[in-house]
């Protein structure tokens, strides 16, 4: 489900600044998103100081998550034993750059199988952020987000955006779904119930 051009990322400094300002915000708290009707929720990465700092490192120190890495590797080398689900596999095993993807040998058959069949991960429990699978193994979660988004999805009076939100939550995935929860729940915070457009 893409509406947006990637021809938007000329208009920021780099690929970075890109993700942070359109994805970071709105997905780093994904996870915890079904806990947040029981209790509040925080993430370091959302700390000002820590992104401003991180923002002000020359990007290509950034490049498939190198800084990262050798900093888990100084600092904290006993979190290097735990497998990154990303490359299925720990950091300190050799990976290779497949398509524009870091992966390792061992992960290249299910990343294959995936991107042939469209298989994904979201809906195995295996995933660090598994909603699909919670999504639809968890019926009080499911009734929460089919609930919140059938109270107010009548709030969108603007018909073309009224249209991509459905379209968004009833063919797309879990993330998805949340990313319209966001936006409906957000504009009904700030506009309420009774607002025009």
């Amino acid at each position: 489900m893409h509406r947006i051009s990637y021809a938007v990322l000329g208009e920021y400094e780099n690929e970075g600044i890109f993700r942070l300002k359109n994805r970071q915000f709105n997905g780093t708290l994904q996870g915890n998103l079904p806990v947040q009707m029981y209790s509040e929720v925080i993430s370091p990465f959302l700390d000002v100081d820590l992104v401003n700092y991180c923002l002000r490192i020359p990007s290509e120190y950034g490049f498939d998550n190198g800084i990262y890495k050798k900093w888990i590797l100084k600092k904290y080398p006993a979190a290097s034993k735990y497998k990154w689900e990303a490359i299925n596999g720990r950091i300190t095993e050799k990976t290779y750059n497949i398509l524009g993807y870091s992966t390792t040998l061992k992960a290249l058959p299910r990343k294959a199988f995936n991107k042939v069949f469209h298989k994904s991960s979201l809906n195995t429990k295996r995933h660090m952020n598994p909603l699909d699978y919670w999504f639809n193994t968890n019926n009080d979660l499911k009734g929460f987000i089919l609930n919140t988004y059938r109270e107010n999805i009548p709030l969108l009076k603007d018909e073309e955006l009224n249209k991509d939100c459905q379209l968004l939550f009833n063919e797309g995935n879990t993330i998805e779904k949340t990313q319209v929860l966001t936006l409906l729940v957000a504009y009904k915070k700030y506009f309420g119930d009774n607002h025009e457009d």
